[in-house]
C-alpha cells in the first residue's frame, strides 16, 4: 500500500516523507526494496523527490538510511577515481575504505583521490 500510495500521491511531500520514514523503519534490506520498487514504478516527479529525502543527510528522521547510501556511494567514487587513474588499492587500503562510515572522512577521501600519486595518499 505504501509502494501505491508513494506512486499516485508522492508528489505530495508528506506523502513522500511517510514513505521515506517508513521504509527507513524497516532496515537497510528491505527498506532498499521498497524504494527501488517505488522508484521504479513512479513518475519523474516524484522519483526527484525520494531521491532529494533520502539523499539528504541533514534530517534526523532520514540521517541513518540516507547517510547508509550516501557513504556507499563515497566509497564507490573513491574506488572509481582510482581506478581510472590507473591506482590500485592494497587489500587493507580497500578494508579500510569499506569499513569507513564516516561521511566527512569519505568525502576528504574521494578528494583526495583526484590528485593522489599512491593510493595511500588518501588517507592522509
Amino acid at each position: 500500500m505504501a509502494i501505491l500510495s508513494v506512486i499516485y500521491h508522492g508528489q505530495e511531500p508528506a506523502v513522500a516523507e511517510a514513505f521515506a520514514a517508513g521504509i527507513a523503519d524497516l532496515g537497510p534490506e528491505q527498506g532498499d526494496a521498497y524504494y527501488e520498487y517505488a522508484n521504479a514504478l513512479s513518475p519523474q516527479l516524484v522519483r526527484d523527490i525520494l531521491e532529494v529525502i533520502v539523499s539528504t543527510t541533514e534530517a534526523p528522521r532520514y540521517s541513518a538510511f540516507a547517510k547508509r547510501h550516501y557513504a556507499e556511494g563515497e566509497r564507490r567514487t573513491i574506488r572509481m577515481v582510482l581506478k581510472a587513474r590507473g591506482l590500485t588499492l592494497t587489500e587493507e587500503q580497500a578494508g579500510q575504505i569499506e569499513a569507513c562510515d564516516d561521511l566527512d572522512t569519505l568525502k576528504k577521501w574521494s578528494e583526495a583521490a583526484l590528485t593522489a600519486e599512491d593510493p595511500g595518499d588518501i588517507f592522509r
